[in-house]
C-alpha cells in the first residue's frame, strides 16, 4: 500500500471515529436526562396529603413533582401576574374559577376535595371543648385564652370559614381583640405550636395522623356554620402532558383513599 493510500485510509478511519464519538455525545444526554419536575401551587392545608400523593406518582411514573404551599389568594395573584405553574390546587372554588374566567386555565377545573374545619386548643391549654363552646367563651373572658389564631380570611378559605363560624357561635366580639392571623393555615398552626396562641381554627387535615404539628384536643366545626369548603383544582393553560397525567391521577380511586385518610370528603 502506498503511503498516500495509507494516509487516505487513516483519514477515513479517523473521520468515522470522530463521527461516532459525536453521535454518542448527542445521544447519551437524552437517555440520561431526567424529566423536568412539575410545578404545583397548592393551598397550605394540602401539605401532608399532597406530599404523599406526589411521592406515589413519582414511584409509578418517575416524574418528580415540586409543590409550593401557601395561601390560595396569594397564588391567584401570583398567577395573574405571570407566575408559571402547571396545576393550581385552591382551598376553595372561587380563586380557581377566577383564573378560568380569565382564560388562564384548560377548562373550568375539578372539585377534588371537601375540607372540614376544626377548633384546636394547644396541648397545655385548660380549655374544655364542650358542645356549645361555653368554656371557650369563658376562657376568652377570664384570660385563659390570650390569643386566638385563624388564617387571613381575605387570602385563605379556611380563615373565611373560621370567621363565619365564630360569628354563628356569637364569639366574634370576644375573639376580635385577641385575634392573630396567619398568612395561611401553615402559619396559623405555627402560632399554636409555639404557644403564641392558645386556641384557633384550622383544617381537619392538619390535626390528623400521621404527622400533625401538635397533638392538642380538637373538635370538628359543624359544616352548617360556614360556607362548605369545596376545594378546586385547575390545569393551567401551559401545562404539559405529564401535568395532565398528574391532574388525572389525583382523581383516581387510589388517590381518593389517600385524600380520605387525611380527612377530606
Amino acid at each position: 500500500m502506498t503511503s498516500s493510500v495509507f494516509r487516505s485510509v487513516l483519514c477515513k478511519i479517523a473521520y468515522q471515529a470522530c463521527f461516532l464519538m459525536g453521535f454518542s455525545v448527542m445521544i447519551l444526554p437524552t437517555h440520561a436526562a431526567e424529566l423536568p419536575p412539575l410545578r404545583i401551587a397548592a393551598a397550605a392545608n394540602l401539605n401532608g396529603v399532597l406530599n404523599e400523593l406526589s411521592a406515589l406518582f413519582k414511584e409509578q411514573t418517575k416524574q418528580s413533582v415540586d409543590v409550593v404551599y401557601g395561601a390560595s389568594g396569594n397564588f391567584y395573584q401570583q398567577i395573574v401576574q405571570g407566575a408559571q405553574f402547571d396545576i393550581f390546587l385552591s382551598a376553595n372554588e372561587e380563586f380557581a374559577d377566577r383564573l378560568a374566567n380569565l382564560a388562564l386555565t384548560q377548562g373550568i377545573g375539578t372539585v377534588y376535595a371537601r375540607g372540614r374545619l376544626v377548633l384546636l386548643v394547644s396541648p397545655n391549654s385548660k380549655v374544655i371543648l364542650d358542645q356549645n363552646f361555653a368554656d371557650l367563651k369563658r376562657a376568652l373572658q377570664d384570660g385563659r385564652i390570650d390569643k386566638f389564631a385563624i388564617a387571613n380570611p381575605a387570602l385563605a378559605p379556611y380563615g373565611l370559614a373560621a370567621t363565619e363560624s365564630l360569628r354563628m357561635y356569637g364569639l366574634s366580639d370576644l375573639v376580635k381583640p385577641r385575634l392573630v392571623m396567619g398568612s395561611d393555615v401553615g402559619q396559623t398552626m405555627l402560632f399554636l405550636k409555639t404557644q403564641a396562641a392558645q386556641s384557633g381554627m384550622v383544617p381537619l387535615s392538619m390535626v390528623l395522623p400521621p404527622n400533625p404539628p401538635i397533638n392538642g384536643p380538637y373538635t370538628v366545626i359543624p359544616e352548617k356554620l360556614h360556607t362548605p369548603i369545596l376545594q378546586k383544582m385547575v390545569l393551567m393553560k401551559t401545562a404539559t402532558q405529564n401535568a395532565k397525567s398528574f391532574y388525572q391521577f389525583l382523581q383516581t380511586d387510589e388517590a381518593r383513599k389517600i385524600w380520605r385518610k387525611y380527612g377530606y370528603e
